[in-house]
């Protein structure tokens, strides 16, 4: 049978482009003296638009197991110098991963 995944293709595309594009703004602007800050103020706003969208699809970003992997890249984001990493692409990816896993595993 197969599983009913909470999050979709179509979402997955959207979360991990602008994901992606918040990457790029912040690896360009980190070259900025404005980018330290401007960078911090990018991973708070996608914290929230992903947050949004996670809780529209009824994906409780609290568990512990997203909560660890979620709080460690938005904390990376945050920290000068280590938000040139792509942190956003990488929490919006292990919430998507452990999420359709856990999918699967209840239709298994």
């Amino acid at each position: 049978m197969k599983p009913k995944y909470r999050i979709g293709t179509g979402t997955i595309i959207a979360l991990m482009s602008v994901a992606i594009l918040f990457d790029i703004i912040g690896l360009i602007l980190i070259f900025f003296a404005v980018g330290l800050f401007i960078n911090t103020i990018l991973a708070i706003l996608f914290a929230l638009y992903s947050g949004f969208i996670f809780l529209l699809r009824g994906i409780p970003i609290l568990s512990f197991k997203r909560a660890k992997g979620w709080t460690i890249s938005m904390l990376g984001e945050i920290i000068p110098l280590i938000n040139v990493l792509p942190m956003c692409s990488v929490g919006a990816g292990y919430v998507i991963y452990t999420t359709r896993k856990e999918d699967k595993e209840k239709a298994a």
